[in-house]
This record gives structure tokens, C-alpha cells and sequence, in this order.
């Protein structure tokens, strides 16, 4: 069965490359390709209305904020990355904002609408108090990572954020300025599918979810040996913030399962943010058989 699964070209999603390439996936009937997404989740939820993708490995926020605002075509089937994820706010190499609390009404840059680029800049003016008309952020569409960095330093944004270790090698090397970091009360990735291809697979799902836990749990079993090696090498990353990675990181015991009450933080920081008006109903987010917890 051929599946196509969307995801961020990020370390991340380092289990399911290595469990495609040691024939996880195939063993147990599906024939996964995996299509890259460097523009976020803004863009997975765009190709899972247009049939591009049949499943997306997303951000939660922005599932969750993609299903408030009408997105009937998708549904949550699974947890992946059970951590949350630590987001980094950068600015230019000579920018003048050299802390977070310069930023108020700042231009800032996002891959796309929807994406967590864009969620994250709300949930930040929330949580620093900035809630009159003059302090929101305005937002420039960047469209991507390398985009976002170039932006910060010609002057189409302020500032931008994406996650920190992604982030960290150009901070290092001085091309962006860190000023800060946030990270939300939640589950960092969530597994989201078509509703007809939940159809299609039918009992089947549990099995694929069962591919990516098994995956991932052969991938934090060597992260002291070949799983730090696999995501230096891939991604470019020095050892010794891969294995700072590992410290914070952990994959969903089961990726069947979902929290529910991290959901509803979830829901309710979005709704305190005005990401959404309205908040998204657990058991309509989530597909039938999701063993929610």
C-alpha cells in the first residue's frame, strides 16, 4: 500500500527516514514515500486538503488551529514527538533588537499563515502581555527557513521564530542574533491523516503507527551511538548539540495515542492568543480510533 507522509526536513523526523531505509515500513505492507515540507505545517495542511499528502507529521498548534478554522479534510490519528518544542526567536546579524522586549509591534517573519512560525508569534505577544492593537506583530510571508534568515538580515523582518536546534548552527556562526526562546505546554508533533485515507486504511493505521513507534523507539534506543552519528552528519549539527538534543527529546511511548488534556491546553492557549474564536471539539480533532488518554 503506497502511503505519502509529509514532514519537515528536520531532525525530527530522523526515525522514519532510518525506518523506511532498514525496511520497517515495507516489511509490514507500506510502501511509504516521504515527501519533504520545508515550508512547516502550513504547508502539510495544504497538501492534505489537495491530496498531496495522505498523512503529515505537523505541529499540533497548527493542526489544531487548521481544524478550528474549517479544516474538515483532516483528522489527528497519533502522537509523535511527545516533548515539547522549544522554539527560537532570532533577528538579524546586526539587528538593533537584542531581546525579546524590543520586539513589541515588530514585523514578523513566517513560512505561511497557519504554520507554527506564525501560531508561536501570537502565543509569544500573549505570554509577554502585549495585547493592545499597536503591540501585535505584523507578519511577512517568508515561505521557508532559508528565506526567514535572509529576511532578518535585508530588512523584510524584525525578527522570526523556528525551532532552536534547527536554528542554533546559524546563531553559532553569527548569521542570526538568539534573543530568546519559548515553548508551549504541549506535545510538539501530532500525526494527522485524510479522513479518506482513515477510511481507506481502515484497522490498517494502527498497524503504520506501529511502523513509527517502532521506529522511533529503535531510534532513541542508539541515541548514544548511531543515532547521534545519522543526525550530525545529515543535518550538519555539532555532536555535542545533538546529544544536548537527545537530553529534551522523547518520542511517544505509542503513537496511537493521545492526550487529551494536552489538547485542551493546547485549545485554550490558542483561544487566550486569538489564533482561534472558537474552541475545536477533542473527539471531532481526532479520528475514531485514537485511544485518547
Amino acid at each position: 500500500m503506497e502511503i505519502k507522509i509529509g514532514g519537515v526536513p528536520e531532525h525530527f523526523n530522523s526515525p522514519l527516514h532510518i525506518g523506511k531505509e532498514q525496511g520497517t515500513f515495507l516489511s509490514h505492507g507500506f510502501n511509504v514515500e516521504f515527501i519533504s515540507c520545508p515550508g512547516g505545517t502550513g504547508e502539510m495542511i495544504e497538501g492534505l486538503k489537495s491530496a498531496r499528502l495522505d498523512i503529515a507529521i505537523a505541529l499540533t498548534e497548527g493542526l489544531m488551529a487548521g481544524i478550528a478554522k474549517g479544516g474538515k479534510e483532516f483528522q489527528i490519528c497519533g502522537t509523535y514527538v511527545a516533548s515539547p518544542l522549544t522554539w527560537a526567536i532570532s533577528t538579524g546579524s546586526k539587528s538593533p533588537h537584542m531581546n525579546v522586549d524590543t520586539l513589541k509591534g515588530a514585523n514578523i517573519g513566517i513560512s505561511r499563515y497557519g504554520s507554527g512560525s506564525h501560531i508561536m508569534s501570537y502565543v509569544l505577544c500573549e505570554q509577554s502581555g502585549w495585547q493592545s492593537p499597536a503591540d501585535q506583530f505584523r507578519f511577512t510571508v517568508l515561505n521557508n527557513f532559508t528565506n526567514l534568515r535572509d529576511g532578518v538580515n535585508n530588512g523584510s523582518a524584525d525578527a522570526f521564530l523556528w525551532e532552536r536546534f534547527t536554528t542554533k548552527p546559524y546563531h553559532d556562526s553569527g548569521e542570526v542574533q538568539l534573543v530568546g526562546h519559548i515553548a508551549p505546554p504541549w506535545s510538539a508533533f501530532m500525526i494527522a491523516a485524510r479522513k479518506d485515507v482513515l477510511d481507506r486504511l481502515d484497522q490498517k493505521i494502527n498497524s503504520l503507527l506501529d511502523c513509527i513507534t517502532q521506529s522511533c523507539t529503535s531510534f532513541m534506543q542508539n541515541k548514544h551511538h548511531s543515532s547521534i552519528d545519522y543526525v550530525a552528519k545529515t543535518f550538519s549539527q555539532q555532536r555535542q548539540d545533538v546529544e544536548k538534543w537527545f537530553e529534551s527529546l522523547s518520542y511517544a511511548d505509542d503513537c496511537k495515542q493521545v492526550s487529551q488534556s494536552m489538547l485542551e491546553k493546547c485549545n485554550q492557549t490558542l483561544l487566550k492568543a486569538n489564533v482561534i474564536t472558537k474552541a475545536v471539539e477533542i473527539h471531532d480533532a481526532c479520528y475514531t480510533n485514537v485511544t485518547l488518554i
